[in-house]
Formats: structure tokens, C-alpha cells, sequence
């Protein structure tokens, strides 16, 4: 039999459309009954199910032949999805695929923001910051050293080439420099803990308005020190020269200049974490990350830089180091 002769047998055009349009049809309906009337006598098996029972039964009269494929007819799939899911639970088998990868890919989701938000808890140094001296009050004084007579006080080191004088106020010596600028510091024996906030308070008085002596007072996270000029690599330092500050980060950017009066002044340095506040006579002049390293401990100094003789520097009366009560 030709493709013709198939598509005249009513019959098995029946079962072609059926198949084509899929469950639910007209066409699928009726020839579910035609077959079901018969008894399924065509396909060999009276106990198929509806599908197996259309789709054999044509296979029963098509065998042998030439005849067209069928492909499913417009809505096919949707109504095959829609007996899916009109089906009882008791008959499905597992878990259906598309539950399972969106379920993967929410815990997946939940996994990547835990990740995320730890690693914004953690705070790394180069990480958003906190005010970590957001309403802290540094009123607990526990070191005061004075400068008023030789020698160099207990809990202070001398490093650099520049000799140094604590005789009513510390200032450097007149030594001529031995190539360039020379250097002389007192750096603090004991170093703070990066996790405790504290606050270091000078008392300065200036020196001449022509002073080509530099005088200050730095934060630093190391402790080596080049034997001239008596500087670290990394130091958050308050430079005083010829009537102005500079406040100097450790990348070297100066980050506010004020000038220093001409009366003694009292500068402090507010030190936490990650934050610095800087303040001269209870004015605050500067506020921001200090740039030192979060993990380090800090050594507190105070530093004379002067080129060949010098001129008088601007002296320092006392140090005063505090933290909260």
C-alpha cells in the first residue's frame, strides 16, 4: 500500500491524527474509543495504556509499509506536561530535574553571599573601615615624659646620626650633618598593640619663624630605621617647620598643612584600627585612615631633621600617651 492508500484507510488516519494532536484531543479521544471498542484486538494487548495503545495499534496496520513520520502536533508538549503534573503523587518517580538544579543553584547563591559578607566582616586591609574611634574619650594617661634635664628618660631609645638634648625641652644638637640632612629620634621601647586604640598629646614650642629645622612626631608600624636620618619605611608623621604642620601618610601624600602658631601648642594623634584623628589645641585639623598596617604593633617617636648647623627648632616640652578608661 501507497502513501495514498494509507491516507485513505479513515482508520489508521484516525490513529495518525490522534498522535499528532496529542492527549486531551478530539481526535484522541475518538480514537481511543474506536480502538477501545475493538478491544485492542489490533495491537495484540487489551490492557495498554492509551498511548501505547494508539501508537501500536497504528503500528499494527502500518507495518510493512511506506508511510510518513509523525512529529507531535501544535501543543503537544503542553498537554503532555499537563497530564505530568495532573498525575496523583503517589505515581511520580523522584525528583524532578528542573527542582533539583534550582535548588543546587540556590544553596549555591546562599553560599557565595556567606562567603561574601564573612569576607566584609573580616575586614582585610584593604577593606571598607569602620569608625573605630567613634565615641571613644582617651582620658587614661599611662606614660608622661618631660624633657627638662639630661639624660635621655627611661622607656625612650636614641637612633639616627643627629644627637639630641632633653634640657628645657628636647632639641636636637648642632652637629653638622655627615652628607645632607641628618637625623636624630627618640622611639618609644614599648610598642601599642594595633587592636587598642590610644592617643599620643605634645607639647610644642616653636622655634624661629626661619627655621630650617623639621621637627616630628610619627606613628610607624616597623622598627628599622636608616642610621642618618633616623627614619622607618612606613610612618603616619606630624612635620612642624618654619610656623606650619604637615600631616604625612606612609604612601609620602600630605594630606593637610595648618599653620603653627606662634605660641607653645598640643598636638595629639588619635590612633585605632584602621582611623586617625589630629588635633592642635583641641581643634580638629585632619580625619581619615592612618594607612598603617592593621596587623602591626606601633612604635610612638619623636624626630629632629636638620641640615648642616641648623637654625633653633621648634622643642618638645612632653609626651603624653593615653588611652580609654
Amino acid at each position: 500500500m501507497t502513501e495514498a492508500d494509507i491516507d485513505r484507510d479513515e482508520f489508521l488516519k484516525l490513529l495518525t491524527d490522534a498522535l499528532r494532536a496529542g492527549p486531551g484531543s478530539p481526535e484522541w479521544r475518538s480514537a481511543v474509543q474506536q480502538v477501545r471498542a475493538a478491544g485492542g484486538s489490533k495491537a495484540g494487548k487489551a490492557n495498554l495504556d492509551d498511548y501505547e495503545l494508539i501508537f501500536q495499534t497504528r503500528e499494527h496496520l502500518a507495518s510493512g509499509k511506506d508511510y510518513r513520520s509523525i512529529g507531535a502536533g501544535p501543543g503537544f508538549t503542553r498537554k503532555v506536561m499537563d497530564q505530568l503534573d495532573a498525575e496523583p503523587e503517589g505515581r511520580r518517580k523522584g525528583t524532578p530535574m528542573a527542582t533539583l538544579i534550582a535548588t543546587l543553584s540556590i544553596v549555591a547563591l546562599v553560599g557565595v553571599v556567606g562567603v561574601l559578607g564573612y569576607l566584609l566582616l573580616a575586614r582585610g586591609p584593604g577593606e571598607p573601615k569602620r569608625d573605630d574611634l567613634a565615641g571613644i574619650t582617651f582620658t587614661l594617661t599611662t606614660s608622661l615624659t618631660e624633657f627638662q634635664a639630661p639624660p635621655i628618660p627611661q622607656g625612650w631609645r636614641e637612633i639616627g646620626w643627629l644627637g639630641l638634648i632633653p634640657s628645657d625641652g628636647l632639641a636636637p644638637t648642632t652637629r653638622p650633618a655627615a652628607d645632607g640632612t641628618a637625623g636624630g629620634a627618640l622611639v618609644s621601647t614599648l610598642p601599642q598593640p594595633p587592636d587598642q586604640p590610644f592617643a599620643v598629646e605634645v607639647n610644642l614650642r616653636p622655634g624661629a619663624q626661619a627655621s630650617d629645622v623639621i621637627t616630628q612626631i610619627f606613628i610607624t608600624e616597623g622598627g628599622t630605621f636608616d642610621e642618618t636620618r633616623a627614619t622607618s619605611p612606613r610612618e603616619l608623621v606630624a612635620s612642624f617647620q618654619a610656623g606650619s604642620m604637615q600631616l604625612i601618610l606612609p604612601n609620602g601624600r600630605v594630606v593637610a598643612t595648618e599653620p603653627a602658631g606662634v605660641g607653645s601648642q598640643r598636638l595629639r594623634i588619635s590612633i585605632g584600627r584602621w582611623l586617625t584623628n589630629i588635633d592642635i589645641d583641641d581643634r580638629r585639623v585632619w580625619s581619615g585612615e592612618h594607612q598603617l598596617d592593621p596587623s602591626k604593633p606601633r612604635l610612638i617617636g619623636l624626630r629632629f631633621l636638620q641640615p648642616g648647623s641648623g637654625s633653633p627648632a621648634t622643642k618638645i616640652d612632653s609626651i603624653r600617651i593615653l588611652r580609654a578608661q
